[in-house]
């Protein structure tokens, strides 16, 4: 996903990245710094947390009640209390260093959420814009949940008070665990997993929120992680056994998104299955395929 010059670039085994540019011959990147999540649900066992400092510093200790925390927990987020911060380090299973980015409550409480993205439950593999957020996709322990950033501020997912610019968690409900594979902004954000596509839709003249996100299947053909391009008002995308090119658009008479097959008069073009795919508007339209 691309916004003026930073590109967001993610890898279910890494966490996100941004690719800076400030300049022909400036160029940076670094792992993405999250504010306030995205968080796992909030915590509802016995297990308690407490903290030996209510201050924002690093070096700070966090105490679990039980076995909870892995070696690779480190650099991942959490949230206690009304505050938040970052392990840095692993002790056991019971005990983390932290760095506090804002105050903690100190006492044990159960109020406690553990970043959603770590090495211990993977990263989301799926990224792009749409309608002022940055949304990401489907991470190793949650292949089927989107997240969406507050508006405007596409590295904080504070879901806050679900007010219209709060960031979002939503898992597609199906009866077939699919891995989101991609996202494609066009009319509606469309999902695409490993069995059937998706679109994540809102009412009519509404903007995208916490209170109106609404994800419906509209085809079950299943896509190939290739990514997806958009040519006009349609997304072509392959299909997961990458012998055909579908090409998705929203069909107005049956309220629905259709994705009838491109190839279906020359079956034979896609060789023994593509795997790139890119577009070239000038001189010619042309869809190109490895």
């Amino acid at each position: 996903a691309q916004s003026a010059d930073v590109m967001y670039i993610v890898h279910p085994s890494h966490e996100p990245t941004k690719l800076t540019r400030t300049g022909h011959t400036s160029w940076s990147i670094t792992d993405v710094d999250f504010e306030k999540g995205p968080y796992l649900d909030q915590n509802t066992t016995s297990t308690t947390l407490s903290s030996s400092a209510t201050s924002v510093g690093t070096g700070r200790t966090l105490t679990a009640s039980a076995d909870l925390f892995a070696s690779t927990d480190v650099g991942r987020l959490f949230k206690l209390g009304n505050g938040h911060g970052k392990i840095t380090g692993f002790t056991s299973a019971t005990q983390v260093t932290v760095e506090v980015l804002v105050a903690l409550t100190s006492n044990g409480t159960k109020t406690w959420s553990l970043g959603a993205y770590s090495n211990t439950t993977g990263f989301p593999r799926a990224v792009s814009f749409f309608e002022q957020r940055l949304i990401y996709g489907g991470s190793t322990s949650f292949p089927q949940t989107i997240w969406g950033s507050q508006s405007g501020l596409y590295d904080n997912f504070d879901e806050g008070d679900a007010d219209a610019a709060d960031a979002f968690i939503y898992t597609i409900a199906a009866n077939k665990v699919n891995t989101i594979r991609w996202l494609a902004p066009s009319k509606d954000l469309i999902v695409g997993t490993a069995g059937s596509e998706y679109k994540v839709g809102r009412p009519t003249g509404e903007p995208l929120k916490p209170d109106n996100v609404n994800i419906a299947q509209q085809t079950t053909y299943g896509v190939y992680p290739a990514r997806p391009i958009q040519i006009g008002n349609v997304v072509l995308f392959i299909q997961r056994q990458q012998k055909k090119v579908r090409e998705f658009y929203y069909k107005f008479e049956d309220d629905a998104y259709s994705a009838p097959d491109m190839t279906i008069l020359s079956e034979h073009i896609t060789g023994n299955g593509i795997t790139e795919v890119d577009f070239a508007q000038e001189p010619d339209s042309i869809y190109w395929a490895i």
